[in-house]
C-alpha cells in the first residue's frame, strides 16, 4: 500500500464507497471522463474555461489515486482492472501535452502543436518503458522511486494549472515538454536495458 500524501488524502473515502458498492473500475471511468473533458477544454476553451479545466484535472488526479486504494483495500485487484487503469493514466498524461500545444493560438499554433505532439508520443513511450521496467524489477523498485511521500506520477498534479498560463507561457511549456519527455525517454530506456542485462537469461 502506497504511503504517498495523495493516497493518504483519498484513503478515508474508501470505506464509505465500499459500503455503497462502488467498484474500482467505476472510479477509473470517472477519472477518464473528467480527465478527457479537462483536456478538451484546455485545448479548445477560453481563459475562463481553462481555469475550470485545470481544477477538473486536479480532481481527476485524485480519482486516479482513489481507484487504486479502493482496489487494494477492498480486495478487488485484478489484471483487467490494472490494465484499464494503466491505459487511462497513460493516454490522459500523454494527451495533456497535445492539448496544451493545441491551446496556443496565432502564428505559433503549429509550433506549439508540433511540440505537443512530440511530447505526447514521448510520454506514451515513457509509460510503456516504465511499465516494462516495473514488471521486470518486481519488488526491487520502480524506474523512478518515491521520495518524501511523493510518487513520480504526483508530478501530474502540476499539469492542469499550466493551462491557466498566458499563451506565450503555454508555448514554452509545450517546447519544454517536448525536450523533457524525450530526455526522460532516454533515461528510462537506459535504465530498462541496464536492468534487463543484469537479469539472468
Amino acid at each position: 500500500m502506497s504511503g504517498s500524501w495523495s493516497h493518504r488524502l483519498v484513503r478515508p473515502l474508501v470505506p464509505p464507497l465500499l459500503r455503497v458498492g462502488v467498484r474500482p473500475n467505476y472510479v477509473t471511468t470517472a477519472h477518464l471522463i473528467v480527465g478527457a473533458a479537462s483536456l478538451a477544454t484546455i485545448a479548445l476553451g477560453d481563459d475562463r474555461a481553462r481555469l475550470w479545466a485545470g481544477i477538473a484535472w486536479l480532481f481527476s488526479c485524485l480519482l486516479d489515486r482513489l481507484d487504486g486504494e479502493l482496489a487494494r483495500i477492498g480486495d478487488m485487484c485484478s489484471a483487467t482492472g490494472h490494465r484499464y487503469d494503466y491505459l487511462v493514466d497513460m493516454w490522459l498524461s500523454a494527451l495533456f501535452f497535445l492539448a496544451i500545444g493545441l491551446s496556443v493560438p496565432g502564428s505559433y499554433h503549429l509550433l506549439a502543436t508540433g511540440c505537443g505532439a512530440i511530447a505526447c508520443l514521448s510520454q506514451l513511450l515513457n509509460c510503456q518503458v516504465a511499465e516494462r521496467y516495473d514488471r521486470l524489477s518486481g519488488e526491487a523498485g520502480r524506474v523512478l522511486a518515491s521520495r518524501w511521500g511523493f510518487d513520480a506520477d504526483d508530478a501530474l498534479y502540476i499539469l492542469g494549472p499550466l493551462g491557466w498560463l498566458p499563451a506565450p507561457y503555454r508555448l514554452a511549456v509545450a517546447v519544454l515538454a517536448a525536450v523533457g519527455t524525450a530526455l526522460f525517454l532516454i533515461l528510462f530506456v537506459h535504465r530498462y536495458t541496464r536492468l534487463k542485462s543484469e537479469k539472468p537469461a
